[in-house]
């Protein structure tokens, strides 16, 4: 079995994340294969399902890690996935109680399916245009969308939530958009400049504790919101703003979609911002961490829940590869040496 470590290593104290038996691979017989994996979620009966933003459908596998079925169909019927827009890619997944709410931005719905993939409704939501980059559904059943808002003559970010109707309820956080630039001919946009490595709003969600996260990572801190009280708590970190190299400018560059594209085109500010990414671990604090753009390599802090550093981490994940977290467990999608995807459970011991 091919396997990872991750180490941390912390005044003589050392970590390490360990995959577990990876899930069996999608039978050979089936048409469908994972192509880019993109969101993983587990149900109360800890089921696993992964999201494939390319294949557009989600593979399912049992508590055992034997794979179960397939659920959904490309298209653009009432029990099929687009997940495609001119903002990108944009599916979500959560598993609530014993159901799987599927955000799908091409549909800009949530569509509902049972556990072993039956169909039950489908929920317009009524939002701006723009790129959904996050979606949770929280403990009383409504959502929380993480929005890109490209029209507004200063572009912003918003931590929005939606009833189950689809109508907007309130903003909880918004901020500034600086990942991008417009290029305007009079009223035409002729190009765009996107900022590499720049600060935006970065959020999470552990559903076991009802808490979202969300910060901004200019700063080396992000915000717990607890739901539905929405009482707000501070966290610090320890993290260091690492200054911008050729070698991350030449990694960014590498991004399919931005290389030899003459409508996009990269600048870059001299810092990084400080993270990219949290991930809750249970009950005992959060990954902290950037993710390199393109071949996926992830380094960063195990924090406890005040912030505190338990230690350090890198994981390579390899293209298209991610960390996910899903009620408090972590998991990796990574390129095995075959270059194929396994995906397992990380387990993080201290040695």
């Amino acid at each position: 079995m091919f396997t990872l470590i991750f180490c941390c290593l912390i005044a003589g104290q050392r970590f390490e994340l360990t995959p577990q038996t990876p899930v069996q691979p999608v039978p050979e017989s089936m048409d469908i294969y994972l192509q880019g994996p993109a969101i993983l979620e587990i149900d109360q009966n800890d089921h696993i399902y992964v999201l494939d933003w390319v294949a557009r459908v989600i593979f399912h596998w049992d508590d055992q890690g034997k794979f179960v079925n397939i659920i959904g169909t490309p298209g653009q019927g009432p029990e099929e996935f687009n997940f495609q827009s001119g903002g990108g890619p944009q599916g979500y997944l959560q598993c609530y109680k014993d159901q799987l709410f599927i955000y799908d931005g091409g549909k800009r719905a949530v569509m509902v399916f049972k556990a072993d993939g039956t169909y039950v409704e489908s929920m317009p939501i009524k939002m701006q245009t723009g790129r959904t980059n996050a979606f949770y559904v929280l403990n009383d059943g409504t959502f929380v969308f993480l929005n890109q808002n490209f029209m507004k003559q200063i572009p912003t970010r918003t931590l929005s939530q939606y009833g189950r109707d689809g109508e907007f309820i309130k903003d909880l956080i918004e901020i500034e958009d600086q990942s991008f630039k417009r290029d305007n001919d009079g009223n035409r946009v002729t190009g765009i400049e996107i900022i590499g490595y720049s600060a935006t709003m970065i959020a999470g969600f552990n559903s076991e504790r009802g808490e979202l996260m969300a910060g901004f990572s200019g700063e080396p801190s992000f915000t717990l919101i607890e739901t539905p009280s929405e009482t707000k708590t501070p966290i610090k970190v320890g993290l260091i703003q690492q200054e911008v190299t050729q070698e991350d400018k030449d990694e960014f560059n590498e991004m399919p979609w931005l290389k030899n594209n003459q409508f996009f085109r990269a600048s870059f500010p001299e810092k990084k911002s400080f993270y990219d990414a949290i991930s809750p671990v249970g009950d005992k604090g959060y990954l902290v961490y950037s993710i390199a753009p393109h071949s996926r390599k992830t380094q960063g802090l195990y924090v406890n829940r005040e912030g505190k550093t338990l230690g350090r981490f890198q994981f390579n994940c390899g293209e298209n590869g991610s960390l996910q977290s899903s009620k408090g467990r972590i998991f990796g999608i990574y390129l095995d040496e075959e270059d194929e995807f396994a995906i397992s459970e990380l387990t993080l011991t201290q040695k």
